[in-house]
């Protein structure tokens, strides 16, 4: 499994002589480039904890050349400096790796002769690329872009793996559901991500369901009262549970119960019967606790048995 690389820009300091405080900064790291225009005064740092550069790989030890520009444009004559660096990492998960260097910029004009000194401090974190579906705003499911342009949602804590982060936009290896095995992409939303490297998934739910007495027991969660058809009702066994596919609008009306209504999970890996919240059965197991629905959800959507299934149902006659 890769890892995910982010390197910040964390401080800038200002030291040696006074060429003046109208700042631009150009870090080129690899093949990512950051830019920045700021003031700041001689003898004086500054904070900025900026993502300038971020990259998944499986490498144990990566080496980043780092070319670097300062100028200061407040005067007729531009003074300028550069410099090159080069940053060492192990992407060993959890480890904080810093590396620091100077930039020297040389003054024009009637600043001849001074040199001021600019201290760059870099900070490298490493993660798993392994990552979940956020709860999106508003019931749970994330609009995503596919890579021939289909656009289709995928559900809470679905599990994806980063490949990059590129203009806004972070691209994906789909690992389990519906959409197994495609890549997609979404955009940052006010630079921040749709996706959590929290969200573990538990093991698989255990679920039966008494079709007579029209209750639903969750192993670990609770019982709940249910409805069945009674002219179509599910033949005795073991079924599988699947990861939701979609969002089914026929549960826009319980809504107001619980935001997740329009989440359904399938019973068995084919056909139209689901484990859904509702008033009544087609041939589904509905459950008509509508205001547990919300805890049933949070319960069931973090639980997996395999890329395919959440867990399984035993159902009685």
């Amino acid at each position: 499994m890769s890892n995910y690389l982010s390197i910040k820009l964390k401080q800038i300091k200002y030291s040696g002589d006074n060429i003046g405080r109208e700042l631009k900064f150009k870090l080129k790291i690899g093949d990512q480039v950051a830019e920045m225009s700021i003031k700041l005064p001689r003898g004086e740092s500054r904070s900025l904890n900026k993502v300038i550069f971020q990259k998944t790989s499986k490498e144990k030890i990566i080496a980043l050349p780092i070319a670097t520009e300062v100028k200061e444009t407040s005067e007729r004559h531009i003074d300028f400096g550069s410099g090159t660096s080069r940053f060492k990492i192990q992407l060993k998960e959890g480890r904080i790796q810093k590396n620091i260097f100077d930039i020297e910029v040389k003054g024009s004009g009637r600043e001849k002769g001074k040199t001021g000194i600019f201290t760059f401090i870099l900070e490298a974190s490493v993660e798993p690329a392994l990552c979940y579906v956020s709860d999106v705003w508003p019931n749970g499911w994330l609009r995503v872009k596919f890579d021939n342009g289909d656009i289709y949602p995928l559900p809470q804590t679905l599990k994806v793996e980063m490949i990059k982060i590129e203009k806004g936009h972070e691209y994906f290896n789909i690992l389990e559901g519906r959409f197994r095995g495609r890549k997609a992409s979404v955009g940052l939303e006010d630079g921040q991500s749709h996706l959590s490297r929290k969200g573990k998934h538990k093991g698989p739910a255990r679920l039966v369901f008494d079709q007579k007495a029209e209750k639903l027991a969750i192993n670990g969660l609770g019982i709940y009262n249910t409805d069945m058809d009674e002219n179509n009702p599910l033949p005795p066994g073991r079924y599988a549970l699947e990861i939701p596919d979609e969002p089914h609008r026929r549960g826009e009306i319980y809504m107001e119960y619980s935001k997740y209504a329009k989440t359904w999970f399938r019973i068995g890996h084919q056909g139209s019967r689901f484990l859904h919240v509702g008033s009544a059965s087609g041939g589904c197991i509905t459950v008509t606790d509508k205001k547990k629905w919300t805890e049933i959800y949070n319960f069931l959507i973090r639980s997996r048995k395999d890329t395919i299934s959440i867990g399984e149902v035993l159902v009685k006659q």
